[in-house]
């Protein structure tokens, strides 16, 4: 009987020990589980805001300074314009001999609708500009390729000096869309 009691006894705090062991070995996997669950969870979450829903908006106030800087940050636009005919009597051929020079002009400029509202404004003093410019030629100054070539860019810099004093834009060509000396 002693002995039959140690042997239960023996058998019972085995499987006592056995079922403890077992109930800790549980508890750390069924919490090692939940841990897992909670991370796919959390990685399913990051994932579907960062993939599927729109980017959150930006800062309100980043926006008022990006308009400020926007434009000069920004390529320059190229942009023509069309003078209307000009007709002028050429110097020192007292009204015998004029030119009419049909002219278009091809200009940058980083803000183009201020740019062109400008060239509205300023329309007569530009044609002025250019009456003044080409009445002072005498025919020798308008004949010959060079002399055309060195034409257009006195045309061009003293329109950048009417129109573009600033920074606004540049007249960067001339264009003769007619030109007649007789």
């Amino acid at each position: 009987m002693s002995g039959e009691k140690p042997e239960a006894a023996g058998d019972n705090g085995t499987e006592e020990a056995a079922g403890a062991s077992q109930g800790k070995a549980g508890g750390k996997r069924g919490l090692l589980r939940s841990v897992f669950a909670v991370l796919i969870v959390y990685g399913l979450s990051a994932g579907v805001s960062f993939f599927v829903l729109p980017p959150p908006d930006p800062d309100p106030h980043a926006g008022a300074h990006e308009d400020e800087h926007a434009e000069e940050d920004k390529e320059p636009t190229r942009v023509t314009y069309e003078i209307p005919t000009v007709l002028v009597n050429l110097a020192g051929s007292g009204g015998k001999r004029y030119l009419k020079a049909g002219i278009v002009i091809d200009y940058t400029t980083k803000k183009p609708d201020e740019a062109a509202k400008r060239i509205e404004e300023k329309a007569a003093a530009l044609r002025d500009a250019l009456i003044t410019l080409l009445s002072s030629k005498d025919q020798r100054a308008v004949d010959g390729r060079e002399k055309i070539a060195l034409l257009k860019l006195e045309i061009a810099e003293e329109l950048n000096k009417v129109l573009f004093p600033d920074d606004l834009g540049e007249v960067e060509t001339v264009y003769f869309q007619e030109f007649i000396v007789q």
